[in-house]
């Protein structure tokens, strides 16, 4: 048990199991082992790079096991949580999904992102305008969606509540005229 049974080199084996722990089961290379796969958990199962790995499903943890960058990985997908999958960047991932928290998914602006929904609260989704956002819908609320002209939009419809919604137009004008109106709170007459 102190020596692999197979090349000779010596080894740390588990009490019970024999399975090696600090190398390597076929090159000795200096690891851990999982006490039941034999997987490598300090070092990369293919490369060697050092690295750690989940106890049960051998994911690397600590860096990206293709490119050796330093990064987290999600337990079950093996997603980057702390650089960009494709890049490098340095951002946040959504646990499971793996989309970018940080900065936006397409352009990689930096934005804001709600936890639940990951939609985007300070910047437009597409043009990279700072917006507000209701916590429910996600819908714009500082912003126009389309256009970015500041506003002011219902928590539920997304309805521009400071501009007609059609035409931008501001609602304490009259929506044909532009004569500035009064209107009543509740009905908006």
């Amino acid at each position: 048990m102190g020596c692999d049974r197979y090349s000779g080199i010596w080894v740390l084996r588990r009490a019970v199991t024999g399975t090696q722990m600090n190398c390597d089961r076929y090159l000795g290379t200096k690891m851990g082992c999982d006490r039941y796969s034999g997987t490598q958990m300090g070092c990369d199962r293919y490369s060697g790079t050092q690295m750690n790995c989940y106890r049960y499903s051998g994911t690397q943890m600590g860096y990206d096991r293709y490119s050796g960058t330093q990064m987290d990985c999600d337990r079950y997908s093996g997603t980057q949580m702390g650089c960009d999958r494709y890049s490098g960047t340095q951002m946040d991932c959504d646990r499971y999904s793996g989309t970018q928290m940080g900065c936006d998914r397409y352009s990689g602006i930096w934005v804001l992102r709600w936890a639940v929904t990951d939609t985007q609260m300070d910047c437009d989704r597409y043009s990279g305008t700072r917006v507000l956002r209701w916590a429910v819908t996600g819908t714009q609320m500082g912003c126009d969606r389309y256009s970015g002209t500041q506003m002011n939009c219902d928590r539920y419809s997304g309805t521009q509540m400071g501009c007609d919604r059609y035409s931008g137009t501001q609602m304490n004008c009259d929506r044909y005229s532009g004569t500035r109106v009064l209107r009543w709170t509740v009905t908006g007459t």
